[in-house]
């Protein structure tokens, strides 16, 4: 018997997940047959809490491994370590997992070597058993042992896929980002923001993930959306802490920031303290800003092309209308939803909106 305390590995409180279609079900009957299962989807979209609450319901222990391509063999089933008594044999966490009845939960296995993956396959099949060569042991797996593995399949290539002797001998279950009620919901509950502000960024997301495939090797995922708006709760800017977690993780391409923080300025309009100018941010041709003065509506409107943020100079090829000179007390109703008042602005040539008093932090648009 392993002398490791198996109470480390449960899950004492109800990790906080939401089912987008009969996932649970479908996993518990596995469990039941103790099938191995495959998670595949995107990354960020919930695979790691769904084992973790799925561990929680079944109240089985939970053993993870992050898989890396150094990972060996001998990482998962254990190694002979020195001591000051010579050598003792040390299990590694499959081996562990194996002999107490845990789940064990192989996340990114298709960062690991082919190689190393192939000490799974007595395990994951009618054997059940795990052959400990160095040591001279055949372990038979505890009757509650499961093993379940998980991968990206976006970042699959000829170099890093699971050989097909692997993929068979699991169940699968494919992964996606929830629809859009769904996510504001978990973004609301797990961020702390307002379900407005999370619809907005939720918005973004659904925006940022059609890149995928057209400059983005992924979209801004649920874990990022949560990220930001836990920032937000915290009083950051929405601005900055949607470019600190849902801009700046994703790509280093400064055409593609362009593109991310444009779409995040469509939803939060803010006072850019650099031009001293009250301008919507907003990616060419997506439509118009509303200026509310009394009876009367403007409208900003939007031309071809983008605004950049570095270059404030180059906003007065962007916005077009209004007319009038003094725009304070207007209200801007923006396309992402909700509203800002200016405090204090006056249109100075075509297209710009320039503060018409000091540049300071607490005269931006509220």
């Amino acid at each position: 018997m392993s002398a490791v305390d198996i109470e480390q590995f449960r899950i004492k409180q109800e990790p906080f997940y939401r089912a987008v279609g009969n996932e649970i079900a479908l996993y518990e009957a596995a469990y039941n047959a103790r099938m191995p299962m495959m998670l595949k989807g995107p990354t960020g979209c919930g695979k790691s809490r769904f084992v973790e609450y799925m561990a929680w319901k079944l109240e089985r222990p939970l053993i993870t491994v992050a898989c890396n391509e150094d990972m060996t063999a001998s990482d998962l089933v254990g190694r002979f370590l020195l001591d000051k008594d010579g050598t003792k044999w040390q299990d590694g966490p499959l081996t562990t997992a194996a002999r107490l009845g845990a789940i064990c939960y192989l996340d990114e296995v298709v960062e690991a070597r082919q190689d190393t993956t192939v000490v799974i396959h007595p395990l994951t099949d009618h054997r059940r058993t795990l052959p400990l060569d160095k040591k001279g042991e055949l372990i038979q797996a505890h009757a509650d042992f499961q093993l379940v593995i998980s991968y990206n399949p976006g970042y699959q290539s000829l170099m890093k896929d699971l050989k097909q002797s692997t993929k068979q001998r699991f169940g699968g279950l494919d992964f996606d980002y929830p629809e859009e009620a769904l996510e504001t919901e978990i973004v609301v509950l797990e961020s702390g923001v307002d379900k407005a502000t999370a619809h907005k960024l939720v918005q973004i997301a659904h925006r940022a993930r059609n890149l995928k495939g057209h400059g983005l090797d992924e979209g801004i995922s649920t874990r990022l959306l949560v990220y930001s708006g836990q920032l937000i709760h915290k009083g950051v800017e929405p601005v900055a802490a949607c470019s600190m977690t849902m801009v700046t993780p994703l790509t280093d391409d400064p055409d593609m920031r362009d593109t991310l923080n444009a779409a995040v300025q469509t939803f939060f309009f803010f006072y850019s303290a650099r031009s001293r100018a009250v301008i919507p941010h907003i990616w060419g041709g997506c439509g118009a800003v509303e200026l509310n003065d009394g009876d009367q509506t403007r409208r900003l409107r939007i031309l071809s092309g983008r605004y950049r943020t570095r270059d404030s100079r180059r906003a007065g090829r962007h916005l077009l209308g209004s007319g009038a000179r003094d725009v304070a007390g207007w209200t801007a109703e923006l396309p992402g939803g909700g509203e800002r008042t200016f405090q204090s602005a006056t249109r100075q040539r075509p297209g710009h909106l320039l503060s018409s008093g000091h540049a300071a932090g607490d005269q931006r648009v509220r």
